[in-house]
């Protein structure tokens, strides 16, 4: 049976708790159906129950598995799909009760990053989450497999053989763990490249479809692919964006969600290590979506969890073609800016706010240079904003707008 025709004949039921201490269910389902359909999926119902915490067992009560079986059997289901990660045994013990699959929130969310992974680095970081996340259920993946014969949630590596044991998967996560890191490492001195020659850097970061790669696309008159669907970028774009003095690199991360699988994170450091390395993080929300406070929240999560919260931030809401309402935003909200990607409406604005931002990080110095230092001369005026210059003897005095902490090679000239 091929993987296209197991798409096509995927009929799932959709399961969550409602928690009186969390997001309304109505909302969370209503993104996990937009998760089951990017994956394939042809959603036939959703299934509540109201719980304070998942049963231990089954994630659901008896009574209720009870009730979601009959469901499975009266509308021929084959795949039924839980709003929270489940423990292997809480898969197992479902499984088993309702008679068919039974994945998790990850495991859908892997499965779409898998169906999405276009370059090496991507399929490399998609792989690792996906062997992290299968290795303590195995026995539960195999079955899965040999039952099914494929579908969603076993795309990526779970399409490989079926008899790659624990030992072999560990040594599969070592291998791809040392190739991430040499990634890592070589954009790591691309970036202390970039910071020696005074380069800034900006980070797209937002909740998946917000309209990131739209905006990078505006900002800097390039074509990168876009897509209405969730996930659609997965490997980091950098591209130059020319703001009056400034030559400033601006790129797009992977889009975030609630729930966001640890896995994800870890996997995709090398990736999200430019969120943390960024000078300005320009956080892009839908703001046509009725969603868009609890989306805004569930971002801040992420970079709390990359300890990014404190960088210098400036808030875009996206998407105003989309919506019949007034722009209104809470007052501790700004700096913040209205825009539409799509159409253009507020970019120029927005790039008004990024210099100002890029202002704030900058201070006025003065530099006392040998004349026949031409080269420190010609890499100050390459690197910094000169203000002035005239000449005292054998010196060159010029005073320039640059970084707040200059590099040593300028350092050395800095009048105190």
């Amino acid at each position: 049976m091929s993987l296209k025709t197991a798409k096509a004949k995927e009929k799932a039921i959709l399961v969550g708790i409602n928690r009186s201490d969390s997001i309304p269910v109505s909302e969370s389902l209503s993104e996990l159906y937009q998760l089951a359909r990017t994956a394939g999926a042809k959603v036939e119902a959703k299934l509540v129950q109201n719980r304070d915490k998942p049963h231990r067992a089954m994630y659901i009560g008896p009574g209720k598995a009870m009730e979601l079986k009959n469901y499975v059997q009266s509308m021929d289901i084959n795949m039924v799909i839980v709003d929270d990660e489940l423990t292997p045994t809480q898969e197992s013990n479902l499984e088993e009760a309702v008679g068919c699959k039974v994945i998790d929130r990850t495991r859908l969310i892997l499965d779409i990053f898998a169906l999405h992974a276009s370059t090496s680095v991507g399929k490399l970081q998609v792989e690792l989450a996906q062997l992290e996340y299968f290795l303590p259920r195995l026995k539960n993946i195999w079955t899965d497999f040999s039952r099914l014969g494929g579908g969603i949630g076993t795309r990526g590596p779970g399409e490989k053989k079926i008899d790659v044991d624990r030992s072999q998967i560990n040594d599969r996560i070592v291998s791809i763990k040392r190739k991430l890191e040499k990634i890592s490492s070589k954009r790591q001195d691309m970036r202390k490249k970039r910071k020696k020659e005074f380069k800034k850097h900006i980070c797209l970061v937002g909740y998946t479809n917000a309209g990131k790669s739209t905006l990078l696309n505006r900002l800097t008159n390039d074509t990168v692919g876009t897509a209405n669907k969730l996930f659609s970028t997965l490997s980091a774009k950098t591209r130059k964006l020319e703001l009056e003095d400034y030559e400033v690199f601006v790129t797009d991360t992977v889009g975030f969600i609630r729930k966001l699988p640890h896995q994800v994170v870890e996997a995709f450091m090398a990736t999200l290590q430019l969120v943390q390395e960024a000078d300005i993080l320009v956080h892009v929300v839908d703001f046509s979506s009725e969603n868009y406070r609890h989306q805004m929240e569930a971002v801040k999560e992420v970079l709390a969890e990359l300890d990014s919260l404190g960088k210098p931030t400036l808030r875009v809401y996206n998407k105003i073609d989309n919506i019949p309402r007034e722009p209104g935003v809470k007052s501790g909200e700004s700096p913040s800016v209205f825009i539409s990607a799509s159409e253009g409406e507020g970019v120029e604005l927005l790039k008004k706010e990024i210099i100002e931002m890029l202002e704030k990080e900058m201070r006025t110095l003065e530099f006392e240079i040998p004349q026949s230092r031409q080269d420190i001369i010609n890499s100050l005026y390459k690197n910094a904003k000169v203000i002035s210059r005239r000449y005292e003897g054998n010196s060159v005095i010029i005073k320039a707008r640059m970084n707040r902490e200059p590099a040593a090679i300028f350092s050395r000239y800095a009048i105190t």
